[in-house]
């Protein structure tokens, strides 16, 4: 049987205040696994604010927009997409960890 492993999360001060970031979803706190959201909006989501952990952004390419292609995507009742979406492919643009060893 698969565990789940769980692991702390990194709350910053950074609040959800643009489209395009990327955020662990979780079920409370210290509780991220391997799920994420990513934010389609440029409104300030309070609920949210000091309750996922953000890890990146998502850096728009200069031919049709992947946030837009997303956000078209029916959605059901709870606002859950009604077709899977996949990310294929992502590039590190920055890396603040470059060098150093990951304990992942």
């Amino acid at each position: 049987m698969y565990k789940t492993k769980f692991f702390k999360g990194e709350i910053s001060r950074r609040k959800f205040d643009a489209r395009g970031i990327v955020a662990m979803a979780n079920t409370g706190p210290d509780q991220n696994a391997s799920n994420f959201f990513i934010t389609l909006t440029n409104e300030k989501i309070d609920s949210f604010y000091k309750k996922h952990t953000i890890i990146g952004f998502v850096a728009e390419e200069e031919s049709g927009s992947v946030l837009d292609k997303i956000n078209q995507v029916a959605v059901n009742s709870n606002l859950r997409p009604l077709q899977n979406i996949r990310i294929k492919h992502t590039v590190v643009i920055d890396d603040p960890f470059e060098g150093r060893e990951s304990d992942f």
